[in-house]
């Protein structure tokens, strides 16, 4: 039986007991990410999310790191275009030590100035690890060039010019602002006492502010874009991006249906397409990002720079043939069964419901776990899904992206096949 409380301080707590495990799962969900920064701090909620691994005004980052160890603990974080999150993963038993010592990362960390100017160097490496990944900056750039005018096109680690100015300051302001009860939910699936583990969350992490700032995101506005990028690589890596359903419609399980149809399985119509029968690429696939008020769809590939024409006229081929004729019935029992089973399974796993609850509810404002999602998804009609990709899967208005050796394709050729539809 899932219960939902609220600390003094208004952070939400979704606790699911699972008494047949012996692991628990807590995740502290934050609803700060690169879509609530300014192209004056763009970078910042990644910065955070490292430096509360640099130590507290009690352990130093080596003494809170071996603190994890002893408890044979599995921490990590991670930031996204929309929330930050805390996490571990330990033996049962360990629930409430793995509680105090995420308390003290989030409420007393030390922030020191010369930490955070040896974590930004770290930070730049990555950025440029990025940059170095073809398949990343396909990805990233179609974002950014897709919604320009959204901070939801903001890469998350940030640029590096603002980035490497980054001030301790900078740091804590962000956290005042963001890091406040009514933009928190903590998450707790595995077994644990309710109660017990509900008095420890209150007090470690009730002396949170409650309110922060009132930050206004500006609607996101999706327009199509064309960009190339040249690098000196051997494959070509491709995408093509589309207006998606955000996280809050009722399209989004079509969307999620849609997904494994097209590109999300190795039966999907871009994998037998391109792939088995035509041999024209390494790899293909689809993928929704789906925000809290909309989403992107996008379809990812990489092939030789030669085969790049040939590659996109054929899905543009295939995202014909959708529009026209729809999924079938059958496309449509395999997907759901797909995403059934994979859900399903994954209810014997504590992280994945402290995943599925943490986050719903940061970023719906309202519970839906793994049993009503399942639930939903298989409701979704044929009908449903044909109407998400006429809606939605509109060639006149995608963007395209493609990275790599600039010898091996025409700039030109491309964009115009863009501006006619892929045809």
């Amino acid at each position: 039986m899932i219960e939902l409380h609220r600390l003094s301080n208004g952070i939400r707590i979704v606790l699911e007991p699972m008494e047949s495990v012996r692991s628990s799962a807590i995740g502290i969900y934050v609803k700060a990410g690169s879509a609530y920064e300014t192209e004056q701090n763009n970078g910042i909620a990644h910065v955070v999310e490292h430096m509360l691994f640099k130590g507290t005004t009690t352990k130093t980052a080596k003494e809170q790191a071996t603190a994890f160890a002893r408890i044979g603990g599995d921490v990590n974080a991670y930031t996204s275009k929309e929330e930050t999150c805390y996490y571990a993963m330990v033996l049962d038993e360990h629930l409430k030590e793995a509680i105090v010592l995420l308390g003290d990362m989030l409420c007393h960390a030390k922030l020191d100035p010369i930490d955070l100017k040896k974590e930004l160097e770290v930070i730049l490496e990555e950025i440029d690890m990025y940059q170095d990944s073809p398949e990343d900056l396909a990805i990233e750039h179609l974002q950014k060039i897709s919604m320009p005018n959204s901070s939801l096109g903001y890469l998350i680690s940030g640029r590096k010019e603002v980035v490497s100015n980054f001030k301790r300051e900078d740091v804590v302001n962000f956290m005042e602002d963001f890091y406040t009860g009514e933009r928190m939910v903590i998450s707790v699936a595995g077994n644990f006492d309710q109660k017990e583990i509900l008095e420890l969350l209150e007090e470690q992490f009730g002396m949170i502010k409650p309110i922060g700032k009132n930050f206004f995101r500006k609607q996101a506005v999706f327009c199509p874009s064309f960009a190339s990028l040249h690098k000196d690589t051997e494959q070509t890596h491709m995408t093509i991006g589309f207006l998606g359903s955000g996280y809050k419609n009722h399209e989004k399980y079509a969307q999620m249906i849609l997904d494994q149809c097209l590109g999300d399985s190795d039966d999907s119509r871009l994998f037998q397409k391109l792939r088995e029968d035509l041999s024209l690429v390494y790899s293909v696939y689809s993928f929704c990002n789906t925000y809290e008020d909309t989403g992107l769809f996008q379809i990812y590939g990489a092939m030789n720079g030669q085969k790049l024409e040939k590659t996109v006229r054929e899905i543009g081929v295939v995202l014909e043939d959708l529009r026209k004729n729809g999924i079938t019935e059958e496309e449509l029992s395999c997907a759901k069964e797909r995403i059934r089973a994979e859900l399903l399974m994954g209810l014997d796993s504590s992280e994945n419901r402290m995943g599925q609850n943490g986050k719903s509810l940061l970023l719906s404002g309202k519970l839906e776990n793994t049993t009503d999602l399942v639930d939903k998804l298989l409701k979704v009609t044929r009908e449903e899904v044909n109407l998400y990709i006429r809606k939605y899967m509109n060639l006149q208005r995608s963007s395209l992206v493609f990275v790599g050796n600039s010898s091996q394709y025409n700039d030109k050729v491309m964009k115009k096949l863009w501006e006619n539809q892929y045809r």
